[in-house]
């Protein structure tokens, strides 16, 4: 998994692009920490997923808001083997809301 933010895109939204290897003939859901869900799935064919997270209006001064900070990790699962370097199985994005 990686994660990334999109300062030069959007600076309210940020990335986390998770990565399977193998075959992809098959749809794969994952367990994950993110939000209010905690399942992900790659469809069947493709090797990638794109999770999108962006900045939630607080309706407060644009000053007091500051940058947000969201944190996905992947979890342990006996259908799937994750990357064995910790490290691969979660990402942060920092989201400068602007």
């Amino acid at each position: 998994m990686s994660a990334e933010t999109t300062p030069d895109d959007d600076p309210d939204t940020g990335a986390f692009i998770i990565t399977r290897s193998g075959d992809t003939d098959y749809r794969l859901k994952l367990g994950a920490e993110i939000l209010y869900s905690n399942v992900v799935t790659i469809p069947a064919g493709q090797s990638d997923l794109d999770i999108i997270v962006a900045a939630q209006d607080l309706n407060i001064p644009h000053k007091a808001q500051g940058p947000r900070t969201v944190i996905m990790t992947l979890s342990t699962q006996p259908k799937y083997r994750l990357d064995p370097v910790a490290a691969n199985r979660s990402g942060i994005v920092n989201i400068v809301d602007g």
